[in-house]
Order: structure tokens, then C-alpha cells, then sequence
């Protein structure tokens, strides 16, 4: 008997883990996009009170468009970011942060963000520094995955799932909660939770009209 048919029969046996099957079918998804688009309504609660409206979109060759409006620790926020594959600017607040050297793997940063700790949690835990690692989204690593309830997310009937992320970028530990379209595999909407009481702190994130592998004219990258 061969060690490898061991080790074999020994994985054969182990049960299924639906709630991360229906993860990494999502996450799978959106890695094999050639571009991600969205809309999302976020909402930090705690510690660090914000609402923001947010808009994505993400293609292959490191070129993106990001635009973020609303309210952080009771401050005016409005910011704008655009890669056009090779140089990216910010706008915040209508002044002009210059231009930089794009990060080469900017599209798989969006990808891994979106996909495990959201881009809100992201940026207020990290302090708007990018993801680096030749492993984005070992960087972010999940564990405890369990099925949820079913719940009506506008007209979708999702599956939700929860799971643990732990991470220095987002500062410890969180509980998270995904809700997942099981038809198209497609995310919309995640909660995570860390601590209790006045140390408390939660970040709802609520997608819009996510789409994979939609036309996107390269115009929509242009630096201004």
C-alpha cells in the first residue's frame, strides 16, 4: 500500500466543507475576471463611526477607478482614484494628490480585497496602505468556515456563510459574515464584527449590481 493512496483515502474521507466550497467558488469567480464592477453602500460602526458610497472598477493590466464619497469620523470625504496600468493619481476632496508608479499587482490587490476583508475594512484598518505580498490572499487568511442562514438580500435569495479573518493589515481578528448569490456566485453584502460593547466595532458592506467580465471601455482609465 503506497503512502500517496494513504494520504489519498485519508482526504477522500474528510467532510465536505459546503460554507467554503461556496467561498472559494465566489473568490474563483472574481480572480478569473478580466474586469470587476460594482457599487457599495458602507457603513462603520464603533469605534470609528463612517458612510460611504463607493464605486469599483477593476480590469486585467492593473488599471482601476475608484470613487468613495461620504463621511469618516464625522468629516467630509470624497476621493478619486484612477490607474491607467502604468501611473495612478488620487483626488481627495478636489485636490490633486499627484501621480505615482502603479503597484504591479493592483488588479489582484482588488481582487483579494473584495473578495476576503472588503474594501472599506481595508482602508480604514490599514491606513489606506495597498496589500504587498507575493501571496494577496494568503495575506488575508480565513479559517472557521460554517454555514448561515438564507436570507432575502433585495430581490436575491442569498446564502450566507461566516468565517474568521485574521490579519495585521486589519488589525486582528474578526468575525465576518458573507452573503453570497448561490446562482451566479456573486457577493452582496459582508458584516464584520470585532469585540463587544464600547470596544465594539462593526463594518457593513452592501453590493450594488456586481458584474464579472463586462466590457469596459479604456477611456473609463484615463488620468485626468
Amino acid at each position: 500500500m503506497s503512502i500517496l493512496w494513504v494520504v489519498a483515502m485519508a482526504l477522500a474521507q474528510q467532510p465536505r466543507n459546503e460554507a467554503e466550497e461556496l467561498f472559494q467558488s465566489m473568490e474563483s469567480a472574481i480572480f478569473a475576471a478580466k474586469t470587476l464592477q460594482y457599487s457599495s453602500k458602507a457603513k462603520a460602526e464603533g469605534q470609528q463611526e463612517a458612510q460611504l458610497d463607493v464605486t469599483v472598477l477593476v480590469a486585467q493590466g492593473n488599471m482601476s477607478r475608484l470613487k468613495m464619497e461620504g463621511t469618516v469620523g464625522g468629516g467630509a470625504v470624497k476621493v478619486e482614484n484612477i490607474s491607467d496600468g502604468k501611473h495612478e493619481k488620487t483626488l481627495r476632496n478636489g485636490r490633486d494628490a499627484g501621480a505615482k508608479d502603479v503597484n504591479d499587482k493592483l488588479t489582484e490587490t482588488y481582487f483579494a480585497i473584495t473578495s476576503r476583508a472588503g474594501l472599506i475594512t481595508t482602508l480604514l484598518m490599514s491606513g489606506g496602505q495597498s496589500l504587498k505580498s507575493k501571496d494577496l490572499r494568503g495575506s488575508l487568511p480565513l479559517s472557521d468556515f460554517k454555514m448561515g442562514k438564507k436570507e432575502k438580500i433585495g430581490d436575491v435569495e442569498a446564502q450566507s456563510i461566516e468565517c474568521k479573518i485574521a490579519a495585521a493589515q486589519i488589525r486582528g481578528t474578526w468575525a465576518m459574515t458573507l452573503w453570497i448569490d448561490p446562482k451566479t456566485k456573486l457577493l452582496l453584502k459582508r458584516v464584520l464584527k470585532q469585540g463587544t460593547g464600547a470596544e465594539g466595532f462593526a463594518i457593513t458592506e452592501t453590493y450594488e449590481g456586481m458584474k464579472l467580465d463586462e466590457k469596459v471601455d479604456d477611456a473609463r482609465f484615463v488620468l485626468p
